[in-house]
């Protein structure tokens, strides 16, 4: 029976010695060795998303000789596929052993193409090369172990508060998301409806908690963040009455820009009715949008949390099916593919039918 660990400590051993005969420019080398494996009493290693800090993987080699006193570089590689096609650099080091810990190494999974919750055939292999010469890399025989990763969300959602907005000065009232850029994801808007009088906000990144905040600076066009280790920074205002604008903002590190405009587009009549379907939807459910908070914004829809599955979804408005081809956030249309959805997970789900900006939050990877 096939025998699996949630983590473990797992010792692979690659061997290879090489030789050099002359001065650098003469230098020769060759892998010898095949990578040994230790007995290891396990087939498959599952990542444990609970145990985040433990060991989960160890490989070590023998030490390259080249015959002369000199600094050695290995790099750790890893593949999903046995050609290295596609390739990742896992580590860098002069030492002979490297320990991932579960997190870390989930992390390295993620810059290669690797399916969450499902057993991948990983292809490690080591590159040396002499001190920072890199014209002359040796590599080890290939050697492969199968695991399982769980999905990493990678990015951040960010929620306005303020008593410009529909949750007023309520850091956990249902607050509206930014719509996060496809293209950049580290850029935000919103566009909708804003209270004047009072007419000030900001911006959180956790519903619920008052850190981090972001919000204006002294300086124009610029805004800030408090982690829990600083004051915190202004009230965004609002540059005329209560009515639609245009909020836009990047976040780089603990700084950032923003902008705020009036609408100019046309305020189009609000939908009547907006579900889901589609192979990503179990039908048992309720999959029909509701609106915010009609009376203050009736653009806004929303959902509690709806199970969704790998697969496709449309967002179908006053029974018109309009989709989009980018996950999580986006711009929906008629001329657009189905929705993709990459990850099984309970999700909130907000539509914005002024511009037809949809937004998903996969609740178990984001605060």
């Amino acid at each position: 029976m096939k025998k699996i660990l949630y983590f473990f400590f797992l010792s692979l051993l690659i061997g290879f010695n090489s030789s050099c005969e002359g001065d650098r420019e003469e230098l020769s080398v060759q892998v010898q060795g095949q990578p040994v494996l230790f007995d290891v009493d396990v087939d498959v290693l599952v990542l444990d998303s609970n145990n985040l800090n433990n060991p989960a993987l160890t490989l070590q080699w023998d030490k390259a000789d080249y015959g002369v006193q000199t600094a050695v570089q290995y790099d750790v590689e890893l593949s999903n596929s046995a050609d290295f096609e596609m390739n990742t650099l896992g580590a860098t080091t002069s030492a002979t052993t490297i320990t991932w810990s579960v997190r870390e190494l989930n992390n390295v999974l993620g810059n290669i193409n690797v399916t969450p919750f499902e057993e991948n055939e990983i292809f490690f292999r080591i590159r040396s090369v002499v001190g920072n010469d890199d014209s002359l890399p040796a590599f080890s025989e290939v050697i492969s172990v199968t695991i399982v990763p769980y999905y990493t969300f990678p990015f951040l959602d960010i929620f306005l508060v303020g008593n410009a907005c529909v949750s007023d000065w309520n850091n956990d009232n249902n607050n509206p998301p930014l719509l996060r850029s496809p293209g950049n994801p580290n850029a935000y808007s919103y566009t909708g409806f804003f209270n004047g009088d009072p007419n000030q906000f900001k911006i959180l990144e956790t519903r619920g908690q008052w850190q981090p905040q972001w919000g204006d600076t002294d300086t124009p066009g610029e805004l800030a963040v408090n982690r829990g280790d600083s004051d915190d920074p202004g009230e965004f205002d609002l540059p005329g009455d209560a009515g639609y604008y245009v909020f836009n903002c990047e976040l780089m590190g603990n700084t950032g820009t923003f902008t705020i405009n009036a609408f100019e587009g046309d305020l189009i009549t609000p939908p009547s009715i907006i579900n889901i379907s589609g192979s990503a939807t179990d039908e048992a459910q309720s999959l029909e949008l509701t609106q915010r908070d009609a009376g203050f914004d009736p653009y806004v829809w929303t959902s509690g949390p709806i199970r969704l599955i790998p697969g496709e979804l449309n967002f179908i408005i006053d029974g018109n099916s309009l989709g989009g081809d980018t996950e999580f956030s986006g711009t929906a249309s008629a001329d657009s593919p189905a929705i993709p959805v990459v990850v099984i997970d309970d999700y909130e789900v907000w539509y914005y039918a002024l511009t037809n900006e949809y937004h998903l939050i996969p609740l178990t990877y984001t605060n």
